[in-house]
């Protein structure tokens, strides 16, 4: 998940002798989820409905993620006035998974209704303009219902100057051979985040490698 300030397999232990074992292997894993939340304490239960969140982000699963987040979810950068409901939140999907991102998680703390981890995520952007990976630090706050009512972005791991220093080439051959383009997906400054553009971006990165190669 790009995010910069200037812009905007389910669960196994299911108990099989109350459900039968033919009917759990025929629920959907949401509902597999759910069963096997039921009979958690809540802070484990919790991480079990995190890893599905996870597990649906990585297989790039945009209906699965959006079930797993509350009616009234916000994504929100700390000490900042950037946030994103629900109802806004696919553009930043497509743009991810059209970027192939991955994403692990360490340092997972969970306390009441709140799980803090660090996010390490790859993607082809990155990949694309030298940098193998970006690490920030989340904070998801679940609702009753189980459901994540806010992914806070506290604070980015990695540095931003790293990011617009591997970016600068990229841009620099982009205006003087791409201008129209660049100021069609780069416009002000700003990403634009959807499938479309995510693509168009990914062209974009490849014909500058292809041109920076041919040059030397």
């Amino acid at each position: 998940m790009m995010i910069r300030k200037r812009s905007v397999g389910g669960v196994t232990s299911v108990n099989s002798h109350l459900f039968g074992k033919a009917t759990v292997q025929r629920l959907s894993p949401l509902v597999t989820l759910a069963i096997a939340c039921f009979f958690l304490p809540f802070s484990q239960g919790l991480k079990e409905r995190f890893e599905a969140y996870r597990r649906a982000y990585n297989q790039h699963d945009s209906k699965a993620v959006l079930s797993l987040l509350a009616p009234d979810y916000e994504f929100k950068v700390a000490n900042s006035t950037y946030k994103v409901a629900k109802k806004d939140i696919s553009g930043l999907l497509e743009w991810d998974f059209a970027m192939n991102a991955l994403s692990a998680y360490s340092d997972v703390e969970v306390k009441g209704n709140t799980i803090s981890a660090t996010l390490t995520e790859q993607n082809d952007f990155y990949k694309s303009i030298g940098i193998s990976e970006r690490k920030y630090r989340f904070t998801f706050i679940y609702s009753e219902a189980g459901l994540i009512k806010q992914a806070i972005l506290e604070k980015a791991l990695s540095d931003a100057a790293s990011f617009d220093e591997a970016l600068k080439p990229a841009l620099d051959w982009a205006r003087k051979e791409r201008p129209q383009e660049l100021s069609e997906i780069y416009p002000d400054g700003k990403f634009i985040y959807n499938t479309q553009m995510a693509k168009r971006w990914l062209t974009l990165l490849r014909d500058w490698r292809e041109a920076a190669r041919i040059k030397q």
